[in-house]
């Protein structure tokens, strides 16, 4: 059985690709076309390891990107737009013009020919419909199901453009399709998530994704990357935070809806490390902030204003490999805070706690409601529900080397046990079924 793995942006399968190989499955990893590039190329395979060397000859490109065209390019009127487009370039004297138009039905078929099993998120289930193919494990990266309910399509389909809420309309059409098509559908958010793909009329199994692959760190570190550690080493205690910022309103929903479903509510981390530094002054304290997001500046503004900046490290995205000597060299991590219930941590949370630090993060789940839904105790977090949850859990750590300590090594312990290759062997077998 030969398993193909439909990446997307986020790597969630190249981490999976790496366990099911370490269990001898027979796995490659098809890239889509615009993964690792641009915006996107902290998320390319060889940002996810010391040594791509070690897992090249499994990768492979599939020609077509995880975007709309992959969807609806090849049908009329749409293929018109991208030749539009083409044309239009070629006017403004681009001298090197690409024409982008989508992967032909015919040569993604040859493309998946090889493959008895294909798992897969983003624009894949839409994507393979062309071709006549399903999925066999789809599973979503996005809050709300990517093209069917995330905050993007969402606002697309919401916008004044009435081309782009058409293209927009057709591709979640195509993309539920595809969904239904999949023999399993797998989701490990029994929030806002769940209610999509309720409307869908899917009920997906519930489970986790292994989303982190664990590597030994190397003899030596690129400079940039020393002089930074370096850099953290004069301060005393360290609060990092590398969650995308994404918490102001766009303007395409209602502030209670915004507030509710969508934001991460990196504002919070803000106030409260603003919080902890006036009732700690003493302690040499930093917050390290990820570059990342729409709203990286309005955070940079809210540091200005709450007179914290000079106490605020900005970092530049960089390789997970690299980000994860980072957390290492901190003291605390700090996720995400949605305060929709019952939303499941991502990929940022199960880094903090790889790394054996103790993770903040935002958990609006009843007493015992965790366990009873996914079969294991929730992982040993300081859980938060509202800013000033986080202000005092900022102020309990940093006067506790101790605590620090004790739930960095439970984090760890329970990272181990649901989040690695147990955990694979469970999508494994359900790849197989």
């Amino acid at each position: 059985m030969k398993i193909g793995l439909i990446g997307n942006m986020n790597n969630n399968n190249f981490a999976l690709l790496r366990h099911l190989l370490d269990l001898g499955a027979d796995a490659e990893l098809l890239l889509m076309a615009d993964d690792g590039i641009g915006a996107l190329a902290h998320f390319s395979p060889e940002s996810d390891t010391w040594d791509l060397s070690r897992w090249a000859a499994r990768i492979r490109q599939l020609d077509a990107p995880n975007r709309f065209i992959s969807a609806i390019g090849s049908e009329f009127p749409w293929n018109l737009m991208f030749w539009a487009k083409h044309m239009l370039s070629v006017a403004r004297g681009n001298p090197h013009p690409k024409l982008t138009r989508p992967l032909s039905a015919s040569r993604l078929d040859r493309t998946l020919r090889p493959y008895d099993r294909l798992v897969g998120s983003g624009i894949a289930p839409a994507l393979l419909m062309s071709a006549g193919r399903r999925l066999d494990v789809f599973y979503p990266y996005s809050s709300g199901v990517e093209w069917v309910g995330d905050p993007d399509v969402t606002a697309l389909m919401k916008g004044q453009d009435r081309l782009k809420r058409a293209g927009a309309l057709r591709v979640r059409d195509k993309q539920i399709a595809g969904i239904r098509a999949s023999r399993h559908v797998v989701s490990s958010d029994i929030g806002y998530t769940a209610q999509v793909f309720a409307e869908m009329g899917i009920s997906p199994l519930l489970m986790q994704l292994p989303m982190l692959y664990k590597e030994a760190s190397p003899a030596t570190y690129p400079p940039q990357l020393s002089a930074l550690l370096d850099q953290l080493s004069h301060y005393d205690l360290r609060f990092i935070s590398h969650a995308r910022h994404r918490w102001c309103n766009t303007g395409d929903f209602q502030d209670d809806e915004w507030e509710f479903r969508y934001s991460k509510h990196n504002n919070w981390i803000i106030h409260a490390f603003a919080q902890f530094q006036r009732q700690r002054p003493h302690v040499r304290s930093v917050l390290v902030l990820l570059d990342y997001g729409t709203d990286a500046t309005n955070s940079r503004l809210l540091c200005q204003e709450l007179g914290i900046s000079e106490s605020v490290l900005w970092i530049e995205r960089m390789p997970r490999m690299q980000l994860l000597e980072v957390i290492n060299a901190c003291d605390v991590g700090i996720g995400e805070f949605y305060s929709m219930p019952r939303m499941i941590w991502g990929g940022t949370a199960l880094e903090i706690m790889a790394c054996a630090k103790p993770l903040v993060q935002g958990f609006v789940f009843d007493d015992g409601e965790f366990q009873s839904l996914y079969g294991s105790a929730p992982p040993p977090m300081c859980a938060v529900r509202t800013q000033e949850d986080l202000t005092r859990w900022l102020l309990q750590l940093g006067d506790s080397p101790l605590l620090r300590s004790r739930l960095g090594e439970e984090g760890l312990r329970w990272f181990d046990s649901y989040n690695g290759r147990g955990l694979a062997r469970q999508w494994l077998d359900l790849i197989a079924a």
